[in-house]
């Protein structure tokens, strides 16, 4: 059996470097999260004042809920806990207006505020599933 000499060096310049161990491919590099980041936040600056306030706000109540575990993170994170949010952070923004019941489901703001956290919601669990450290 002949076996051609130069494709044993091909394929050792290939797969190995000069110190004789194999490489792999690099991990993404996390300097990319930042500039993913960068382009979010530079993008929410062109939201109108009021919709500024509301996401100042979203960004508060989302601080608080970024923890390993949090209802956040879930696969499917639940209507009520979103729902909930959402009525605190109305609450915040118009303290003398309550609205009970379904109400809140046809006001303007209240969606505004929903959709606002959602949309932040969703952002901070991709970073968090492109960030976390695996360990395998």
């Amino acid at each position: 059996m002949n076996i051609d000499h130069d494709y044993f060096a091909y394929m050792n310049e290939l797969f190995y470097n000069d110190l004789q161990y194999p490489v792999y491919p690099m991990r993404p590099d996390f300097s990319e999260e930042a500039v993913y980041e960068k382009d979010f936040r530079k993008l929410q600056e062109l939201f109108p004042k009021e919709a500024r306030l509301i996401q100042e706000r979203i960004k508060e109540q989302c601080d608080q809920m970024e923890y390993e575990g949090s209802a956040m993170f879930d696969e499917y994170p639940d209507r009520y806990t979103i729902e909930s949010v959402c009525r605190r952070i109305y609450r915040d923004m118009n303290p003398e207006e309550e609205l009970v019941g379904m109400a809140y489901t046809k006001n303007p703001l209240y969606q505004l505020i929903q959709v606002m956290l959602i949309e932040e919601m969703y952002f901070r669990r991709c970073r968090h599933r492109r960030c976390r450290r695996r360990y395998w």
